[in-house]
């Protein structure tokens, strides 16, 4: 049963989009002016990390090369900072790691706390992503550390959640609940929703994990009306899955199938193709695990023909494979090396296209590196001129200093010396 349990956050997560500014123009805004440029890249970072991840590439690539073009070093860092989200997620954590290192030095450099924080959140999430838990705990740390100072508005405590999913992770419950409780008191203060829910979901598998199935449920509940009330259908759809889940837990079969049905409904509402097929795997795995092989053979073959549309193999992967085995547990074993056959096959372009993704997000940095390189060259040498200028400057200024001071010493002994003279001349007179 499919079930996505990592939920990091960022920073400006829970940011909302005024009626008056839309996503659309927020993008003419974002692309067509300098003007707000890295505000209007915040809140487009913000809407896409649920909506389309990979417009979070767009935006950040967009920024290195405005960055580059324009000799901008801010728009450069925060272009690497949010590119980097792309990058560990599609298994270059250690491409993102270099570029988050870069920028902590700007933005500790700059004196900007926000930044930094969310940059240390972030190489946090780099690490899960590597399965270092302990490691990504040291770095939410000095997230949690460096925002201490800043407001509770600000959303710079965004890291407890994440360092709550990794003593989760690592099976510290306690630890884990800890964290999520403080975290809990302040979106609940701040009135942000969506942090809320998502709260409540994870305060629901931890309960799950720990033996507290019922106080698990409940939260699961408390996840789905939140959701409700709020009209947050992608949301919601995710506390209906979470919730089916506890179900199965809990061996109430039939609510876990009604939960999955509610989930794919609101997926198909709101048109999510990789959601839709998680959903249409899960009912598959339901009547699977209760040996009615058909109805699960038809809903995998729907998971099936919908990844195929969309291009998505790793799911179109799991659902043949699973059709295999529904025709082996039916003893259609012809059919059933057929699917396994068809499963095989799509598995190998799985890997062939990880490599190639892969070799192409190498080859997208390197494109990226002769620019960057040749801006920071052309910012040291004009820091270099800039160095041999005011060295200049200040050497003919001391020049012109000690000339002045010479000649001005001069006219004092030649005033003294006139003096003695009159003096002398007086006396004689005398």
């Amino acid at each position: 049963m499919k079930n996505v349990t990592l939920l990091f956050t960022t920073f400006t997560l829970f940011t909302t989009l005024s009626f008056s500014q839309t996503v659309s123009e927020t993008r003419r805004l974002f692309y067509g002016t300098d003007k707000d440029r890295l505000k209007h890249a915040e809140i487009l970072r913000d809407f896409y990390l649920d909506e389309s991840p990979d417009s979070i590439y767009a935006i950040g690539s967009f920024l290195i090369k405005t960055g580059i073009r324009q000799e901008n070093l801010a728009y450069l860092n925060y272009g690497k900072h949010i590119i980097s989200r792309f990058y560990f997620e599609h298994g270059k954590a250690e491409i993102s790691l270099q570029n988050l290192g870069e920028c902590m030095v700007y933005y500790e450099r700059k004196g900007d706390p926000k930044n930094l924080a969310d940059a240390q959140n972030m190489t946090g999430l780099a690490y899960m992503y590597r399965l270092g838990e302990k490691e990504a705990i040291h770095w939410f740390r000095k997230s949690l550390e460096t925002a201490r100072e800043l407001p509770e508005e600000s959303e710079a405590y965004m890291a407890q959640f994440n360092m709550a999913e990794a003593f989760y992770r690592l099976e510290d419950y306690d630890s884990a609940e800890k964290e999520l409780l403080s975290y809990f008191d302040k979106v609940k203060r701040n009135k942000l929703n969506k942090g809320l829910r998502r709260a409540y979901d994870l305060l629901g598998k931890i309960c799950m994990a720990s033996g507290r199935e019922k106080e698990g449920l409940k939260y699961y509940l408390k996840s789905v009306d939140l959701a409700w009330q709020n009209g947050d259908k992608l949301g919601l759809s995710f506390a209906h899955n979470n919730l089916a889940i506890a179900y199965f837990q809990l061996d109430k079969p039939d609510k876990a199938r009604e939960a999955f049905e509610k989930s794919l409904h609101l997926r198909k509402a709101i048109n999510k193709p990789a959601q839709v097929c998680e959903s249409y795997f899960n009912l598959g795995e339901y009547y699977y695990s209760v040996e009615n092989y058909p109805q699960a053979i038809a809903y995998y073959d729907s998971c099936t023909y919908l990844a195929e549309q969309n291009n998505l193999l790793v799911e179109q992967a799991d659902a043949l494979g699973r059709i295999g085995e529904c025709y082996r547990k039916s003893k259609n074993f012809e059919q059933a090396c057929v699917y396994l056959e068809r499963h095989a096959a799509v598995q190998q372009q799985v890997l062939s296209q990880s490599k190639k993704d892969a070799h192409t997000l190498v080859e997208d940095l390197q494109d990226f590196q002769p620019g960057e390189q040749q801006l920071r060259q052309n910012m040291r040498e004009r820091k270099l001129q800039q160095r041999i200028a005011t060295a200049e400057f200040n050497s003919k200024l001391m020049l012109g200093l000690t000339l002045g001071f010479c000649l001005f010493f001069a006219w004092v002994l030649w005033k003294q010396k006139r003096k003695a003279d009159d003096a002398a001349n007086t006396q004689k007179n005398i």
